[in-house]
């Protein structure tokens, strides 16, 4: 059967069985999956959640899904683009293999609205992992993101684990929003500019990068009491070191100054290209 989209399936059904039973998933969950292929994912799902709607592009996939699962009153599929897709209405979660090329607009999708999954383990590229849960660095997008999920690799997979094999490496990655966040989710927009403009600023530095917000005395005396160094750069902060540098501009600088970097994380374009992460 020819495919329209070029999709990597799981073919090990023992290694689905594993990744889900070490999942949160449970008979009382509603599940969404994102591309379920051929239905590998999908058929264990269904033994183990309540409800799954699983949203499938490719017509001649969806045709073979639902012939599969016919009989089965849990599943539900659907043909459709995730991106014009309506999310459940209702608390749910995410287990699924996302297509390589759309991994960023997907986890907008999923993670920058009001009501997000309340779990989710998603199987994608180890190095777009990487920059969304911060591996070893931090990262735009991990600073972005940690004040109100916790994302963790829960396992790396082998590229003989896919049909076709990828051409990169590839990691199970969980996002789970937190109970408590550090930073209410109304200033989401305003965090995620302030952080734009440390990492993507043209001078090399955080407190050149931050200037045109903070005089250099400001800052220096800022830094001073946060525990960081004058010259560091925005990835050399710890996460409460960010949170409280975010508190210090919303108090302390003037609506007009802080203007400045209003849309700085929407200029930053693709946040996941070279020189953006």
């Amino acid at each position: 059967m020819a495919l329209q989209h070029s999709q990597n399936f799981l073919h090990s059904r023992r290694l689905v069985r594993e990744m889900v039973a070490a999942s949160s998933l449970s008979a009382v969950d509603h599940v969404y999956e994102i591309g379920p292929g051929r239905g590998i994912i999908t058929s264990e799902l269904a033994r183990r959640c309540r409800r799954v709607d699983a949203i499938e592009a490719d017509t001649a996939l969806v045709a073979e899904l639902r012939r599969r699962f016919a009989g089965d009153p849990h599943v539900h599929i659907r043909n459709g683009d995730v991106l014009r897709d309506r999310l459940p209405r209702g608390p749910f979660k995410v287990f699924a293999n996302l297509p390589f090329n759309r991994t960023a607009a997907i986890m907008r999708l999923l993670f920058a609205g009001r009501h997000p999954p309340t779990d989710a383990y998603l199987i994608l590229q180890r190095e777009a992992a990487a920059k969304y849960a911060g591996f070893g660095r931090r990262t735009l997008l991990s600073t972005v993101h940690e004040p109100w999920y916790v994302m963790e690799k829960v396992r790396s997979l082998a590229r003989s684990d896919f049909r076709p094999r990828p051409g990169v490496e590839t990691v199970l990655l969980r996002v789970l929003p937190r109970r408590s966040p550090p930073i209410p989710l109304s200033a989401r927009g305003e965090f995620a500019d302030l952080v734009a403009i440390g990492f993507c600023g043209k001078r090399k530095n955080l407190q050149n990068n931050l200037r045109g917000l903070l005089g250099r005395r400001q800052f220096r005396r800022l830094a001073d009491d946060l525990g960081f160094h004058a010259q560091t750069l925005a990835s050399g902060l710890t996460s409460k070191q960010w949170h409280a540098l975010f508190d210090y501009v919303r108090r302390e600088v003037c609506p007009r100054r802080r203007a400045i970097v209003a849309g700085a994380f929407a200029r930053a374009g693709r946040p996941t290209r070279r020189g953006r992460s």
